[in-house]
């Protein structure tokens, strides 16, 4: 209930608002808490709220992929990218900072050339590396939660979603 809620709210009232990012992280952090089973809720809510944090910075971006911005939206989102990627490591489990980087490196390196020239193009490229970078955030989020090899091949959809962006925007 509580994600069809979210989801309707976005879709009727919020998306075109400045509360639209912020209603869209929820659905995906409420999508997460979906999957997990009975009691498993508290234990899931890290990772819900790393993928919701995820989804906020690359909605804020793309509101702004057709028209530009200044250096300071891609700033920030930046910023918010290293925290993101810190979520999801784990002193237990090198895999999940190794897979960590690897989403912090492909996401970052757009985002960092979008604060040198943030023009729409730019922005644009910074959402699709967002996106297909997104695998290997979820890899590291595997990782961390135990399970290291299933991690990692999740993040490999991060190299095909790289190789399918070229054929077909992912935004």
């Amino acid at each position: 209930m509580p994600l069809a809620g979210a989801v309707w709210a976005y879709d009727l009232a919020a998306k075109s608002t400045p509360a639209g990012p912020a209603v869209m992280a929820a659905c995906r952090g409420l999508d997460v808490l979906l999957g997990v089973g009975p009691g498993r809720h508290r234990a899931a809510l890290p990772a819900a709220v790393t993928v919701a944090a995820h989804t906020y910075l690359i909605t804020v971006l793309s509101r702004r992929e057709t028209t530009g911005a200044d250096a300071a939206l891609p700033s920030v989102t930046l910023a918010g990218t290293a925290v993101v990627a810190g979520l999801a490591v784990s002193r237990e489990t090198p895999a999940a900072g190794l897979l960590s980087a690897w989403y912090a490196a492909r996401f970052g390196a757009a985002q960092q050339a979008a604060r040198a020239r943030p023009d729409a193009a730019a922005l644009q490229n910074a959402v699709a590396a967002g996106i297909t970078a997104f695998p290997a955030l979820q890899g590291a989020l595997t990782a961390r939660a135990g399970s290291p090899v299933a991690g990692i091949a999740v993040a490999g959809a991060a190299v095909a979603a790289k190789r399918l962006a070229k054929v077909v925007s992912p935004t």
